[in-house]
């Protein structure tokens, strides 16, 4: 592979590692990077998406998994001592996204905003099991969260402020440099 994302060439290195979706087309979207995983046996892990992302209930019944499974798997990773600890997590939450798709990227929508304070609450739940690990105040972790793009009505793409600005929030106050992200900012330089 010419290029690699941060968490194959941290699988690379051993870390335990796992990357999480709820949307089948991340299948597509990383059929190179899943396929080099297999294909050299490196320890990394997928779920939620493509032939990761059904499971079989108790009764039988296959079904998809969604964002909520995808929410009680991340807490199982930063969980001490579970089976499914990593180091390194990848994990995307497909709401938000969806409903700005189905129904607009914009502030007045009702199902895209319901979307996001979703997952406003789900990561506020995330950082809080984050800081109750015993050994919290002796870890150097690392959150990031972000979106992949905004979006102009259903549609994101364009080279435009809209689809290109996003936003970012890490608990690491030196991170990210204020100067690039001022009021001003307009996605391509200062105004």
């Amino acid at each position: 592979m010419d290029k690699k994302t941060f968490i194959l060439e941290l699988a690379e290195q051993n870390y335990n590692t796992i990357f999480m979706a709820s949307w089948d087309a991340h299948a597509d979207t990383y059929q190179n990077e899943i396929k080099y995983v297999k294909d050299n046996n490196i320890p990394m892990e997928f779920y939620g998406f493509g032939e990761y992302g059904k499971y079989t209930n108790e009764k039988g019944e296959e079904l998809k998994i969604n964002d909520n499974d995808i929410h009680e798997k991340l807490l199982s990773c930063i969980t001490e001592g579970s089976k499914d600890e990593k180091d390194v997590i990848f994990c995307i939450y497909d709401w938000a996204d969806h409903n700005g798709h189905n129904t607009g990227f914009t502030n007045t929508n009702k199902h895209y905003v319901n979307a996001v304070r979703t997952n406003d609450a789900l990561m506020y739940e995330v950082i809080k099991n984050v800081e109750a690990r015993s050994n919290y105040q002796n870890e150097d972790l690392l959150i990031i969260l972000t979106a992949d793009h905004g979006g102009i009505k259903t549609w994101h793409g364009e080279q435009n402020p809209e689809c290109r600005t996003t936003f970012i929030v890490t608990n690491k106050h030196n991170l990210v440099k204020n100067e690039y992200y001022s009021k001003n900012y307009d996605g391509y330089k200062e105004n």
